[in-house]
């Protein structure tokens, strides 16, 4: 399996062999305002740059993981797995085979022996109410990818089983008191749980545009050297600037 980072915050392009799918797609130059902020004008992949696509896998309708601009640059059968509320964002902009999803579901994407098995699993309070986790692997066997950008915890990691790789957050993010992310003490308990070698960092630097007060309202904290810290020599944490990433060989290597 390969995946590739298609920007500096959390799009993703997963392939294995003739399988291809994004996860929360941001193709587009835009600004997001409002109680967070991100600018999103350069460091990222264009549509037309993209190959074809099996599916589209959506953590959350929050505008920072669902972007209704981004999905209507895609064709409009390419199937849309994710919340019932980002399925229903993905059929307000016309795609025509969306797909809402439920902790303990299962979704198959692509077909043959390079489809890909997502199992969705929970991810932390208060996300749990709008945003979901999913264990990736192979539909043959093989690289197993306990996938949360948000809340991941040693409690719900004890259900996922093992996962060659996590890909969490390295950076923790506090609203106040109620959390957005988990911290790198979390997600290398996390990975210890479900026998990871290896983290990949997502969500990355969360804190970069925001406004004056929202800095005020946010609490960040970590970094990948915290993770490693945390996580021991036992698990690579691999750095926020590696863009192509051959889970296969990485592992193999491990």
């Amino acid at each position: 399996m390969l995946l590739q980072r298609l920007d500096d915050y959390q799009t993703w392009l997963l392939t294995h062999g003739s399988t291809a799918l994004l996860i929360d797609p941001w193709l587009s130059a835009t600004t997001l305002r409002g109680s967070f902020n991100r600018n999103h004008l350069n460091n990222f992949m264009s549509a037309e740059n993209l190959p074809h696509l099996d599916g589209v896998v959506l953590c959350t309708h929050v505008p920072d993981h669902c972007r209704v601009e981004s999905l209507a640059l895609l064709h409009s059968a390419t199937p849309v797995h994710g919340t019932p509320k980002a399925a229903k964002a993905a059929r307000g902009i016309g795609m025509t085979s969306t797909h809402a999803h439920k902790v303990g579901d299962s979704f198959v994407i692509g077909t043959g022996q390079d489809a890909l098995k997502f199992d969705v699993v929970k991810t932390g309070w208060p996300l749990s109410l709008l945003a979901l986790a999913f264990v990736i692997e192979p539909v043959v066997g093989g690289t197993r990818i306990y996938f949360d950008p948000h809340l991941p915890s040693r409690s719900l990691a004890s259900a996922v089983g093992h996962a060659d790789a996590v890909v969490a957050p390295t950076r923790g993010v506090r609203a106040v008191v109620i959390p957005a992310t988990s911290g790198p003490a979390r997600v290398a308990r996390s990975a210890a749980v479900v026998g990871a070698s290896m983290i990949i960092p997502t969500a990355l630097d969360p804190k970069r545009d925001m406004s004056w007060w929202q800095r005020i309202a946010y609490r960040g904290w970590g970094s990948v050297a915290a993770v490693q810290q945390c996580a021991g020599s036992s698990v690579r944490v691999l750095s926020e600037d590696q863009v192509l990433i051959d889970l296969d060989d990485l592992l193999t290597a491990n």
